[in-house]
């Protein structure tokens, strides 16, 4: 199934053109595209357009080429950004209502529940915000959707359920399904997706596949406690013993191999914020070696 976003515009305020203005890309069948860009840049509204919560100014949204209201189409699942349901209701409860109203796979419905390690006997209210996001894409995948669409899903800081997302969307891209994935995390992105478009202030700047990008992304590494007042790089950041300094990614190998020779306690290699990635790409980083 492939979705194709063409010249699509939302304006929330006809006057000062606020919104999002122009898109176009598409995805195709078994191809995972990240929707890229910081919180406010853009993405729900896109999101929202293409799902049918929101309608467009201007432009187009077609699923294998023709023109479409996504509501029509059982095949095609979404996943929010923020989850929602009653309190008081057991996850178990929460699956067996979808059950009745979904042509749901039993037998794909129990492997995900498995492996997602979901505690069934939970109530909606107890549950994480990671939590919640499994569940929500547990509930989108149980009836094998052909075109998946997620908004910033909210699992950065859970390693488990990193893992399980992963999981599950190379193996949706195995079996030639379409996923469109808004995120304001460039690990998932690199992780998991085959192109990547990234929006900002409402438009789209840039498409490229996710290997050539990450040639020019950059790293962030921090030192800590280290030993000599001599650093052998420039552009660093010292803070007392401890020394922060960003790189571009295809320096990241050459650059660890001479902090090694160094005298410290501890290093950690991290992934900039949306916001850093977006200033370094628009060249408002000087602090990058």
């Amino acid at each position: 199934m492939k979705l194709k976003v063409e010249n699509l515009t939302k304006y929330y305020d006809e006057k000062n053109k606020t919104g999002v203005e122009n898109i176009n890309f598409e995805v195709s069948n078994g191809e995972i595209y990240g929707l890229f860009g910081p919180k406010g840049s853009g993405k729900t509204t896109i999101i929202k357009c293409i799902v049918g919560l929101l309608k467009p100014t201007k432009g187009k949204v077609k699923i294998d080429g023709n023109e479409t209201n996504f509501k029509s189409y059982k095949n095609v699942a979404y996943v929010p950004e923020t989850f929602s349901y009653y309190n008081n209701i057991s996850v178990l409860e929460i699956l067996n209502v979808t059950k009745k109203i979904y042509d749901v796979n039993e037998k794909y419905l129990s492997n995900l529940i498995k492996i997602s390690n979901l505690k069934l006997q939970k109530k909606f209210k107890d549950l994480s915000r990671e939590e919640k996001s499994i569940l929500s894409i547990v509930l989108s995948l149980s009836y094998e959707p052909d075109l998946l669409i997620i908004d910033d899903i909210n699992i950065e800081t859970n390693n488990i359920a990193k893992e399980f997302f992963y999981e599950i969307l190379s193996d949706m891209k195995q079996k030639g399904k379409t996923i469109l994935l808004a995120t304001s995390c460039m690990s998932h992105v690199q992780a998991i997706c085959d192109k990547i478009g990234i929006i900002h202030k409402g438009h789209f700047l840039v498409e490229d596949n996710v290997e050539n990008f990450s040639q020019n992304l950059i790293k962030k590494i921090i030192i800590y406690g280290v030993k000599s007042n001599e650093f052998p790089l420039n552009g660093f950041k010292r803070t007392g013993s401890n020394v922060e300094i960003t790189i571009k990614e295809s320096l990241l190998k050459d650059t660890l191999s001479e902090i090694i020779k160094l005298r410290y306690r501890d290093l950690e290699v991290l992934t900039p914020k949306a916001e850093e990635i977006l200033e370094h790409f628009l060249g408002g980083n000087e602090n990058v070696i």
